[in-house]
């Protein structure tokens, strides 16, 4: 079992209250009209997100030596089971923002480690991947920043996140719960480097090798205060 994850020290103001209502909503009305996962019709077994991330799982942890996963979010947990199945040995351990889901994943596979976290205020244990799957075209911008400053925090050696290089960047614009657009994390305002692998769906980089100067640079344009992250406490996860 790893650590509790550790939240920062900064005022939760209405806009992250409404991040975790949000993200509650589409699971208890389901919004997103899936019969297969709550999750949406993305994590569906036949879902080419699904297959493009089971292949770009296995080849990432075959050629980077992976040990330990952090899932984040973890979802229902639906299709993940396919890549685990391979990996026996690969510590997993899932996060995600619903309390309730995160119950629910515990009572229907007591094997597995979930925690509730919040990836824009929470700081995750280190790992040797943190695993991203279409979080960042449902977060704003900030938040964006606040989650990749906090996953560069963890000490994790590597990130696959979901990324499409080349769409325009812009604000997300919510009418509704579930609203979204893609994200291009090497496209301004972002501009992470040239990433180490890449499909046309995820990218993996070393945190190693991105600067810390480039999250400072993006906490100065969100205005993202500096010693966010550095004075922390134990958040004591939802049982």
């Amino acid at each position: 079992m790893l650590p509790q994850i550790h939240q920062e020290q900064v005022a939760v103001n209405a806009h992250q209250n409404s991040l975790k209502d949000l993200f509650t909503i589409v699971f208890k009305d389901n919004r997103w009209g899936n019969e297969e996962s709550v999750s949406g019709a993305g994590s569906a077994l036949s879902s080419p997100s699904v297959l493009e991330s089971v292949k770009a799982l296995d080849e990432v942890i075959r050629r980077f030596g992976i040990r330990s996963i952090n899932d984040v979010p973890c979802g229902d947990f639906y299709w993940i089971p396919l890549i685990l199945g391979r990996f026996p040995k690969v510590e997993y351990h899932g996060f995600d923002i619903v309390s309730d889901l995160i119950k629910w994943n515990r009572e229907r596979f007591p094997d597995y480690d979930f925690q509730v976290a919040d990836i824009t205020q929470d700081t995750l244990p280190q790992v040797d991947l943190i695993f991203c799957k279409d979080l960042f075209l449902h977060l704003y911008q900030r938040d964006i920043v606040h989650a990749l400053r906090n996953f560069k925090l963890s000490g994790s050696r590597f990130l696959l996140v979901s990324n499409i290089v080349g769409v325009e960047n812009r604000e997300l614009v919510i009418d509704e719960p579930g609203q979204c657009r893609h994200v291009d994390l090497t496209a301004a305002p972002y501009s992470l480097p040239t990433p180490l692998w890449s499909t046309n769906y995820l990218a993996l980089w070393s945190l190693d090798a991105v600067e810390m100067r480039i999250f400072d640079d993006l906490c100065a344009i969100f205005e993202v205060p500096e010693d966010a992250g550095d004075q922390s406490s134990t958040l004591i996860s939802d049982s």
